[in-house]
């Protein structure tokens, strides 16, 4: 730890944050409203854990609710503790739960093994569930399946707080029986005497509705027990469930685990907080649970979060230690009064949660401006308009944001941004669907697979893909037509196509020579090799490449691949028919595919939902669209409105803690806009929370609003920009992000694009066939091992694990065959050669996740297997399948290697120094290869790593992270003529 950058920035504290600081044993509470240095306090509480105590870093757990966050907080962590940061556990709820359950497989016996099933895995289930119940109230002719999302919903919300069907059909039950016991809810004169109230009726009704629900909930959790099936939400239901009957496991956990932190606590639902006591109730009534939030800041009720569930451990822990932030580091004093004048509107039973925040050393501030705008086009015109004359003004785009309430309220921002070749990013849950250039590659899958039918191919003609001139399509669909052809079959012909007088009928014939071969190969490749081919042989990744948002087109391809291969691996005979019934059900029942949560760039305008704004902060706040049932007063249905634990919150003041988030976002300047019209001109009125607001603290503009919106939307022309992803701090963030691997480095060292592409930007790329039999290979010996500690094992259990390894992965059957005939020859030899050597004194797969090289280059690894051989000394062994190598191959002294075995040897020794301060010393790398020569022989190459090639390692490594921060390789290409990544770049250099 570097303690002197510790002191500094503890000195920095107030005496509240050093207090938080400082106590670290027992339980705490922290109320830290917006501003006021909660990520500062809980990693400077984590540096002083371990400066204060014998803890290990890995014996720390830290809690919170986004990858986001996650990255955020061990980023400030590494910068006060360096590399022990990777080695603290950092992670969301789900994160660990699901660490827990791969970690110790035999604790979950219903699930372990199991298949993780996505949502429209579970839409599937309930459809067919659905399809065949009876019902008497939820039966909608029309559409069969209207209740299927929300009871999907309630579903969710139910697991979140850990509530079985049996245990909600007792909360119906029981309201029920009190609805209809209560004398007072009935009639007691006239014609409907003895009949419910009408108030009283429609929540019987409720009531029925939910009774009949139930069935499917029942079913469904039957039907995942049987299939050996689990949801997101199953994970900490099965942790909790396992902790509250294994009380030995419970206590390993318990013992692991001796500090624990919990960010955003607010925003904790019951399955969440049930985890926290669990793992600290060995030291109750005194754990060492640290829990920070702000009532004022729980916006995520829909995920079932309760403030009930914030004042929970305050009640379980009286005696804990309660600290109140009231120092803002952050906004004006005007800001934060004025948010504190929306937010007392919402009632709260408590003083200590509601203590006015003070600016820290800021000035008064300006008003907030409110404009009211004649019609949503226009406050779009002048919103843009605003931001564009800040910018002008010499403000960085990156201390401007624009919130919104809902992510379709994005749509017409981005466009107008576009136009205007403003930098932005858009921060929320965007639909990677909704990209046009998505819908084009959507679009070519149909077209494959329903090759023939002419149906996707018109539109398909008209992409900017293949360069087809729109005056020849015309005439080929008009031909076509004419001659009661179908399109695929003029397409065919050269002969034809001339004959309808088209100008090039060649770039006709080419795509449909393409499209039969595609189509072919769905039917005979894996749907991996299938997505890949068509990526690339279509020019669809040049068409990414070379547009003007490469990085966000980008980001939406890979999560497609990846969504798409995640389904692959779930099915063994997944087909092109299979994608695109996936897509079909997530553009039916409207659910988001979201792109990874984005790196920020402070060079770009910030595009996102109030929600997404947690936790950031921006000279320039802009809060658009704020009307009366789109900010608050919205109108929502329940439809099995059964209560439980509890929960009688105000969906208004959930709405108003939404507007004080975004309000609280703002450092100087807040601009707050409302149309006074819909785009169907129907009246709207300003929402509630601006009337909240103390009119002392803003300021109506109205003059300004009709010198700006003169423009419409739709006729301003959009400026054309070139593409480039050469964007050095974009580039140093996924840098920074994505760490040097020993892989990645390779790939550098034999040619920069093939890293920038595979390993920095991550383009989708095809697990080829020897990498999926290489993985199996690799977890085999994994799981032997593993085995191996518990109990004896012999070459059958070795052989069981590859099939089960292999088992797991999309391979077509005579691949499959053939990889695992050779599988279990090679491992059956390779344990009869070995199996007498090997001991239970090793480490599997050891991880480290980062360390860093001269305090800036952070470097990761997997090492395959750890045996220790004396004291702290280790041999490190990595396995390899293939032909077994000459010990010249290795070390790079033949014409035909580059060294990168020996290399990866080197890299694992420097690893191994640089993690916990040299706490394994490297013996010996050993080259295992699985795999026999020819005739038969095993070989391992053994390899003692001098000090010398660490160093020349070392020097290696500072080149190429200076060469990758500076881009220096930008206008560099390999030696490989036919190298596809060069190919890549100079299809990019086309218009960079």
């Amino acid at each position: 730890m570097d303690t002197a950058v510790f002191s500094r920035l503890y000195k920095q504290l107030n005496s509240a944050q050093k207090e938080a600081v400082d106590t670290i044993e027992g339980p705490v509470m922290v109320i830290a409203g917006p501003g006021t240095g909660k990520t500062k306090i809980l990693t400077l509480r984590i540096a002083n854990i371990l400066k204060n105590t014998d803890t290990a870093p890995e014996s720390i757990l830290a809690l919170t609710f986004t990858e986001s966050g996650v990255y955020s907080m061990r980023k400030n962590l590494v910068d006060i503790i360096g590399s022990a940061a990777y080695r603290v556990t950092i992670t969301t709820f789900h994160g660990f739960c699901n660490d827990i359950i791969q970690k110790y497989p035999d604790e979950f016996r219903d699930i372990a093994g199991g298949s993780h099933i996505s949502t429209v895995d579970q839409i599937k289930i309930l459809e067919e569930i659905i399809t065949n119940t009876k019902f008497n109230v939820l039966r909608a002719q029309a559409n069969p399946h209207f209740y299927l999302y929300p009871m999907l919903k309630k579903i969710g919300d139910l697991k979140k707080d850990a509530i079985d069907p049996k245990t909600f059909k007792k909360h119906t039950q029981n309201e029920k029986k009190t609805l209809l016991n209560t004398k007072t809810n009935f009639h007691t004169s006239g014609k409907q005497k003895g009949k419910l109230k009408g108030v009283h009726e429609r929540t019987l009704r409720g009531i029925e509705r939910t009774e009949e629900f139930l069935k499917v909930y029942e079913k469904y959790e039957d039907h995942l027990k049987k299939e050996h099936l689990y949801d997101y939400d199953d994970m900490i239901i099965e942790v909790i469930k396992t902790l509250k009957e294994n009380n030995s496991f419970l206590l390993e956990l318990q013992e692991e685990y001796q500090y624990i932190l919990a960010d955003e606590h607010q925003d904790a639902n019951f399955g969440q907080n049930t985890i926290l006591e669990l793992l600290s109730s060995f030291h109750a009534p005194y754990p060492n649970l640290f829990i920070v939030g702000d009532e004022k800041q729980a916006i995520f009720r829909f995920q079932g979060a309760s403030l009930e569930n914030f004042n929970y451990f305050r009640k379980l822990y009286p005696k804990g230690k309660l600290i109140t932030l009231t120092q803002n580091y952050r906004s004006t004093q005007t800001i934060l009064d004025a948010a504190g004048s929306v937010i007392k509107n919402s009632k709260t039973e408590d003083k200590h949660l509601r203590k006015r925040l003070l600016s820290g050393g800021k000035k008064e501030g300006k008003p907030i401006h409110v404009y009211a705008t004649p019609e949503e086009e226009d406050e779009v015109v002048f919103v843009v308009s605003k931001i564009e004359s800040l910018i002008q003004k010499g403000v960085s785009p990156g201390e401007i944001a624009l919130l919104y309430r809902d992510n379709k309220d994005a749509f017409p921002y981005v466009d107008l941004l576009e136009k205007k070749k403003i930098p932005f990013t858009v921060l929320s849950d965007k639909n990677i669907l909704d990209d046009p250039e998505i819908k084009k590659l959507i679009t070519l899958f149909y077209a494959i697979a329903y090759f023939g039918e002419d149906s996707y191919l018109v539109e398909l003609l008209h992409y900017d893909l293949w360069n087809i001139d729109n005056l020849d399509i015309y005439k080929v669909v008009t031909y076509a037509k004419k001659e009661h052809k179908g399109i695929f079959t003029v397409m065919k012909s050269k002969n034809v196509l001339k004959g309808a007088g088209v100008e090039r009928p060649d770039s006709f014939t080419e795509l449909y020579t393409k499209l039969s071969l595609w189509k072919k190969s769905s039917q005979n490749e894996s749907f991996a090799a299938f997505f890949e081919d068509v990526v690339h042989g279509s020019g669809f990744m040049t068409h990414v490449l070379q547009h003007p948002e490469a990085k966000e087109k980008l980001e939406n391809l890979e999560r497609l691949y990846r969504e798409a291969g995640e389904e692959a691996r779930k099915h063994k005979s997944y087909s092109l028919f299979d994608f695109l019934k996936y897509i079909e059900i997530i553009s039916k029942y409207r659910i988001t595919i979201g792109a990874r949560d984005k790196v920020l760039y402070q060079n770009s305008v910030q595009l996102m939902t109030a929600h997404r704004a947690k936790g950031l902060e921006y000279n320039y706040v802009f809060i658009v669209g704020v009307t009366d049932g789109h900010w608050g007063n919205k109108k929502t249905r329940e439809f099995f409105p059964v209560s439980y634990l509890g929960k009688e919150e105000s969906d208004i003041d959930d709405e108003r803690r939404l507007f004080y988030v975004a309000l609280t976002r703002a450092k100087d300047h807040i601009v707050i806009t409302h149309p006074k019209k819909n785009k169907n001109r129907r009246q709207l009125l300003p929402s509630q929370f601006i009337e909240e607001i103390d009119k002392k603290f803003i300021e109506q503009k109205e003059e300004e609003v009709q010198s700006r919106t003169t423009e419409r939307r739709f006729s301003i022309p959009r400026k054309k920009e070139k593409a480039s992803l050469k964007e050095k701090e974009y580039l140093n963030e996924l840098f920074n992000e994505r760490g040097l691997s020993v892989t990645a480095l390779n790939n550098y060292l034999k040619c920069p694009w093939r890293y920038f592409y595979v390993n920095l930007l991550r383009i989708p790329e095809l697990e080829t066939p020897p990498q999926i039999y290489g993985t199996a290979m690799h977890e085999a010996m994994k799981n032997y091992f593993a085995s191996m500690k518990k109990k004896k094992t012999s070459k059958k259990e070795l052989l069981k694990f590859f099939e089960e390894s292999l088992k797991k992965v999309p391979l077509k059957e005579k691949l499959y065959e053939e990889f695992l005939k050779r599988g279990r020859e090679a491992l059956g030899g390779y344990y009869d050669t070995y199996h007498k050597e090997w001991t239970t004194d090793s480490l599997e797969e050891f991880p480290i996740k980062g360390v860093l090289l001269d305090g800036d280059i952070r470097l990761r690894g997997m090492i395959d297997r750890m045996v220790f051989v004396g004291n702290n000394a280790v041999s490190v062994i990595d396995y390899k399948t293939g032909k077994p190598r000459t010990r010249n191959y290795i070390q790079g002294a033949t014409k035909d290697s580059t060294g990168d075995y020996k290399r990866q040897l080197v890299f694992y020794k420097l690893l191994l120094s640089l993690y916990e301060e040299g706490k394994f010393s490297m013996k010996e790398g050993v080259i295992d290869f699985l795999e026999p020569n020819e005739r038969g022989v095993y070989k391992r190459e053994s390899f003692e790593i001098e000090d010398n090639e660490e160093k020349e390692l070392i020097d290696i490594i500072k080149k190429v992270a200076t060469e990758i921060r500076e881009l220096s390789f930008w206008d560099v290409r390999c030696d490989e003529k036919e190298c596809q990544f060069c190919a890549m770049r100079e299809a990019q250099a086309a218009v960079v």
